[in-house]
This record gives C-alpha cells, sequence and structure tokens, in this order.
C-alpha cells in the first residue's frame, strides 16, 4: 500500500496528497528540503525530513556538512 505524504515549512501551507516515489522525487529535486516537516496519517505529528527515512534522498553530504568554518583560504 502506498502511503499518502503532506509536506510543510513553516505550517501554514501543506501541499500534497504524494505518494512515497513522488515525495523521493520532490526532495531529489531540492523543492522538499531538510529544513521542511511531512507527515502521513499513520503519524502522530510531523517529523523534519533530516529525522526520517527520506533523509536519504537529500542532496546534503552528511558528512561534509557546508560550514563556512570549514573551507580553506
Amino acid at each position: 500500500m502506498n502511503r499518502v505524504w503532506y509536506y510543510t515549512l513553516d505550517g501554514a501551507e501543506k501541499p500534497g496528497p504524494y505518494s512515497d516515489d513522488e515525495l523521493v522525487r520532490l526532495i531529489q529535486q531540492n523543492i522538499v528540503t531538510a529544513e521542511h516537516y511531512i507527515w502521513m496519517v499513520d503519524l502522530a505529528s510531523w517529523i523534519p525530513v533530516r529525522e526520517s527515512i527520506y533523509a536519504f534522498y537529500l542532496n546534503e553530504d552528511p558528512f561534509h556538512p557546508d560550514d563556512p568554518s570549514d573551507e580553506q583560504e
């Protein structure tokens, strides 16, 4: 059974519904980012994308996060 997802950044807008595959595409296209929250009916509350199984699809390198203090001069 395919789940139905919604996402939000500020709690005001809640676009959806999206299937698992559609949510993955939105993340890969950087439309949904680590700062967004996702929700489906089986969840008690909204969860951050970065703390979900979908964090795997984020366009971020977890081993080398963007940190200006790490940049070489």
